[in-house]
């Protein structure tokens, strides 16, 4: 009896020891990948969510007492898809323009739910409108360009642009820089002048730190072209047939014209080179214009060529003062004389 009670339990035993097959626990849904965005009057939502977006909803709190202040839940999918895509809010209306702190939470079809938080700029966007300049085009004689405009501000809640008195900055990159300010029409005009490289004429609504809730929206660049002033390069040679051994001379003249017809330009460097093809040209010297404007060179060729002089300006107005390039007509070089016998 005890032999069967004993092969019993022992059967018992092994019975137990068995593993039980259990199926795995299903794994996790993924949540959804959420960024918060903001464009001043709406919140933006890039979302990525492999089960499509279900809902999304917001909730606006005053970011210095914490205060609920709105919330909404009505959202456009307005680019990409609804399993990876951007949704913009509907136009807010609240009661302060400040930058409120912003608790959004997306909720996949799965039913899987992310919160994300980020920040909502409501405020008064400043804009620069109608804005004309005097001139697009800077030469060394026209370096000044008057800027007008107007400004306006366009608060969140209306979205409707209306005119204000703001200070504006103008400047000349390089330049002078001004700042002026605009009537209760919001017109507004003033001149600025290069003073070195031309680069760009800038205007922008100042941001005043009396009225945070105005916001600037940027600076407007307005890039001129640039107009060098004439410039010339006179040449005349004292022979064109030389034989090796024997030198030949560049001279001339060089002048700009700064408005008022063409003058010499003294203390200016003349590079000088000599060139047997139009690929093959060697530097052979420099030499400097004198008072007059005048400039000579001497060289001894040993193969048929031609010089090629060239100015290329300097200092803080190069950019206004133009280069100027000339080349000699065609010197032949002969073999050395022989001795007669």
């Amino acid at each position: 009896m005890r032999r069967f009670r004993s092969v019993i339990i022992l059967a018992a035993i092994a019975a137990v020891s068995v593993p039980l097959l259990v199926a795995p626990p299903a794994s996790a849904a993924t949540p959804p990948v959420v960024n918060v965005q903001s464009n001043n009057s709406s919140i933006g939502v890039n979302v990525q969510a492999a089960a499509g977006v279900a809902g999304i909803s917001a909730e606006i709190f005053d970011d210095e007492t914490g205060a609920r202040i709105g919330a909404t839940n009505v959202f456009t999918l307005v680019f990409g898809t609804a399993t990876n895509g951007t949704w913009r809010s509907e136009h807010l209306v609240l009661p302060e323009y400040d930058y409120h702190d912003v608790v959004v939470t997306v909720t996949d079809n799965d039913g899987v739910s992310t919160v994300a938080t980020g920040t909502l700029h409501y405020l008064i966007i400043l804009s620069l409108a109608d804005l004309t300049y005097s001139r697009t085009t800077i030469t060394y004689a026209k370096r000044s360009v008057t800027v007008r405009g107007r400004v306006l501000a366009t608060p969140p809640d209306t979205g409707v642009a209306v005119p204000i008195s703001w200070k504006v900055g103008l400047a000349a990159a390089v330049g002078t820089a001004i700042n002026v300010a605009s009537g209760a029409d919001g017109t507004f005009a003033g001149t600025v002048t290069f003073t070195g490289f031309v680069d760009s004429v800038i205007a922008v609504a100042d941001f005043d730190g009396a009225r945070p809730e105005y916001y600037w929206s940027g600076t407007y660049d307005m890039y001129p072209t640039v107009k060098p002033a004439p410039t010339r390069l006179s040449l005349q040679l004292s022979r064109v047939k030389v034989r090796v051994g024997q030198t030949v001379t560049a001279n001339g003249t060089l002048t700009r014209n700064l408005g008022e017809g063409y003058v010499p330009v003294a203390g200016a460097p003349v590079a000088v080179q000599w060139c047997v093809t139009a690929s093959s040209c060697t530097s052979v010297g420099s030499v400097t214009t004198d008072a007059g404007g005048n400039y000579a060179t001497t060289y001894a060729p040993t193969a048929t060529g031609w010089f090629q002089l060239t100015h290329v300006p300097s200092g803080p107005d190069s950019q206004l003062l133009g280069s100027a390039t000339k080349s000699s007509r065609l010197i032949t070089v002969l073999p050395p004389a022989t001795a007669r016998r």
